[in-house]
């Protein structure tokens, strides 16, 4: 069973490559100060103005990182590639998804930050793991990640803005998830491009 899982994983991690590679807006990068990723429809002022600041990832490098980084499809490729290449236990799995997503974005993320996604990735693996593992941006994945509670976590704990919340903060999307996002941009519309906003793979 564990070899079927992996090999849909493997299978998951490879479209996650493409579709990283890819997206519906052939500018190639968001425009001159605005976000990237989630936070793709916001400009750096808007994505701060929308932080809780007793989140752990809303410091003035955490912010800027998750501003100028596509965060969100770092860490699922993170889990996906370390669920299909590492021991799986917790504690080799949460090692290998801190040390890629360390080496993944610009600068590294605070320890505490990091810690966010490592349990969001946690999540995702020990209670969506097939949903996940084959499709992390979608509708599928995002609903399982709600129902058990990765979701309910992941924001509280990271003080980031869910970008399915802020339609009415400079249009970032809608409680429909229609914001796209790179991780899962081109697709099937709004299921395959919507947003799961934190990291499940």
């Amino acid at each position: 069973m564990r070899n079927f899982i992996a090999v849909l994983v493997a299978v998951a991690a490879g479209s996650l490559a493409v579709g990283a590679c890819s997206s519906g807006d052939d500018s190639g990068s968001p425009a001159s100060g605005m976000c990237h990723g989630d936070y793709s429809a916001l400009t750096e002022a808007q994505f701060k103005s929308q932080l809780d600041s007793s989140g752990k990832c809303t410091g003035s490098s955490d912010s800027a990182i998750e501003c100028s980084n596509d965060v969100t499809t770092l860490a699922e490729q993170c889990g996906a590639d370390c669920y299909k290449n590492e021991a799986p236990d917790d504690k080799t799995q949460d090692a290998c998804v801190k040390d890629c997503l360390s080496t993944s974005t610009t600068s590294p993320l605070s320890e505490a930050c990091t810690a966010c996604y490592i349990t969001d990735v946690g999540c995702a693996r020990d209670h969506c793991l097939v949903l996940c593992g084959v499709a992390p941006t979608s509708e599928g994945c995002y609903q399982c990640r709600v129902d058990s509670g990765c979701v309910a976590e992941f924001f509280p704990c990271s003080g980031l803005p869910n970008e399915r919340d802020l339609s009415g903060a400079g249009g970032a999307g809608d409680a429909a998830g229609a914001s796209g996002v790179s991780a899962g941009a081109g697709g099937a519309a709004g299921a395959e491009s919507a947003s799961a906003g934190a990291a499940g793979f």
